[in-house]
């Protein structure tokens, strides 16, 4: 498993159950047409910490290479109007991660 630069980039992760939920909220409101409005769980989980969690329950080994270049190192995202419109993300990270294993080893 690669991880481009140090893992300590950080980004705001949803499941994509809460991204559908998110998508059918939006298209209950024709208002919203051309808005711009941030989606997501309130809270950023760093690259490293993920694969780390992967690399154990799966017995694999991470590898660090360069970074990408012009990669953003921090991506949260505002969810004041998405929390108006009443979305709230109900999968937790870890949980979603342990799903998608469990699939994956089915497969």
């Amino acid at each position: 498993m690669k991880i481009f630069g140090d893992g300590k980039q950080s980004r705001d992760f949803m499941h994509v159950s809460d991204l559908v939920n998110a998508y059918n909220l939006v298209l209950e409101y024709q208002d919203l047409i051309g808005e711009t409005i941030n989606f997501g769980t309130g809270k950023e989980t760093a690259v490293g910490e993920i694969a780390e969690y992967i690399a154990k329950k799966m017995n694999a080994k991470i590898e660090h290479v360069a970074p990408r270049p012009g990669e953003v190192n921090h991506f949260g995202c505002n969810l004041d109007k998405a929390k108006a419109l009443g979305f709230e993300a109900k999968m937790d990270i870890w949980d979603g991660i342990d799903q998608y294993i469990e699939w994956r080893r089915g497969i």
